[in-house]
């Protein structure tokens, strides 16, 4: 009877324990992921690589601009050729 009680109290503890903690499975595919995770941190660009980023699409922007207003004129022109083109081709 003593061997019941002490295995009845065992198999609680188990049970109560196997709540508590974690199956070691469970920890192997936890740590997996967190190492997949710290990897996919060490990919992704600093705070300074960021920075410089940012600074480059502003030089972009400027230059692209700049660019618009350039082709102003010749956006123009090519309006005044097509027009000129089409009054010649009506004219015919």
């Amino acid at each position: 009877m003593l061997w019941a009680l002490v295995i009845s109290a065992v198999q609680i503890l188990q049970i109560l324990l196997s709540k508590t903690y974690v199956k070691r499975e469970e920890m192997q595919e936890v740590k997996k992921d967190l190492e997949k995770v710290k990897k996919d941190i060490e990919s992704l660009p600093t705070g300074d690589q960021v920075h410089e980023l940012k600074l480059e699409l502003a030089d972009v922007r400027g230059e692209i601009k700049e660019l618009r207003a350039a082709l102003v004129p010749v956006n123009h022109l090519a309006q005044l050729l097509l027009e000129q083109q089409l009054n010649n081709d009506s004219k015919k």
